[in-house]
Formats: structure tokens, C-alpha cells, sequence
């Protein structure tokens, strides 16, 4: 994954394994796509005269325009995990940071089993990728720091806030630190 289109195809491929884990992924999308104006304000989603705003060919484009987008944050997000494996505390708040923004996609359907379908599919794609038979080890690396990664994501996502923005987490516990339920 050298080149920024392979690493943003590695992002997409992820992003087309958490959908088959869970379909409810592309609910929350297409709602986050139809409230969030910065998203559906892309260009690839709006510049078509033939497809009028609000019609199911529009959001279909808000929704694509999303998944490429989400698909070069991670490939943002893993080339910073890389760039920074000696400090630890700045993947933490990275990956709080980005918990915390996933707060508002709660209403729409965003469950916490997303995050670790999130790291399932991290791991598959890094296995296709890489080859899991010739480095075993790399892999087993992937696994603990995306143990660590998800676990960060889902707490900050959980964590109450004394904000009225952020959103009630009533039916959302807090996830005991430790190992990911991917991890093995």
C-alpha cells in the first residue's frame, strides 16, 4: 500500500467489509449524508443538473462521495498510526478525538459493535493484503495495536459528557480496557 491510491483503495476495502459485517453501516451513512451539510455539500454529490437534490440518485452520490471520503481517512488515519508508533499518547488522543465525533452519528443507528467490526475488518484487509502466512508476525502486531485503537475509539465515544450536545449514552456501557474481541 505505498502509493496514496492503493492506501485509499486499502481504505475502501475496508470500509466495503464493515458494511457486509453489519448493513446498518450504510444506514448510518446515508442518514449522516442526508443531515450533515459539509458531507452533503461534497462536489462529486452535487454537481449533477440531471440528478435533482433530494431524489435517490442525489443521496446514492452523497452516499458514494461519504464512502471515498471515510475510505481516505483511513488511509489518513493508518499512515499517521505508522508515522507516530513511538508516541502512544497522540494515537490515544487521535483516537479519542475520533470517538468523540462518532457521538453524533448514535441517533442515526451507530452502534458500538461497529468498532469492532471496524477492527475485523482492519485485520482482514491487512491479512489480504499483506499475506498472514508470510508475516505472521506483522499481523499479530496490526492485532495488538488495533486492540488498542478500537478500544480508545469506543471509550471516547461512551464517555459522558456534561455538554448538551453530546448525545444521552444510556443504552451504551463503557468497555472494560483490555483486549478487543478480535484480538487473538
Amino acid at each position: 500500500m505505498g502509493s496514496k491510491s492503493a492506501t485509499s483503495s486499502g481504505g475502501k476495502t475496508i470500509l466495503k467489509r464493515l458494511v457486509l459485517k453489519d448493513p446498518g453501516v450504510r444506514d448510518v451513512f446515508g442518514g449522516f449524508c442526508a443531515i450533515n451539510g459539509s458531507v452533503a455539500a461534497q462536489p462529486a454529490a452535487t454537481t449533477s443538473s440531471t440528478t435533482p437534490a433530494g431524489s435517490e440518485g442525489h443521496k446514492a452520490k452523497v452516499e458514494a462521495a461519504s464512502f471515498d471520503k471515510h475510505g481516505a481517512y483511513f488511509a489518513d488515519f493508518f499512515k499517521f498510526l505508522m508515522e507516530h508508533l513511538d508516541q502512544p499518547e497522540a494515537i490515544a488522543a487521535r483516537c479519542e478525538a475520533i470517538g468523540r465525533e462518532h457521538r453524533r452519528a448514535k441517533p442515526l443507528g451507530f452502534k458500538t459493535d461497529f468498532w469492532d467490526h471496524f477492527g475485523e475488518s482492519v485485520i482482514e484487509t491487512v491479512r489480504e493484503y499483506h499475506g498472514w502466512r508470510r508475516h505472521r508476525q506483522a499481523v499479530a502486531a496490526t492485532n495488538v495495536l488495533l486492540s488498542f485503537v478500537v478500544d480508545r475509539m469506543r471509550a471516547a465515544r461512551l464517555q459522558l459528557s456534561t455538554t448538551t450536545r453530546d448525545l444521552d449514552m444510556d443504552e451504551d456501557t463503557v468497555p472494560v480496557s483490555g483486549r478487543w474481541r478480535g484480538h487473538r
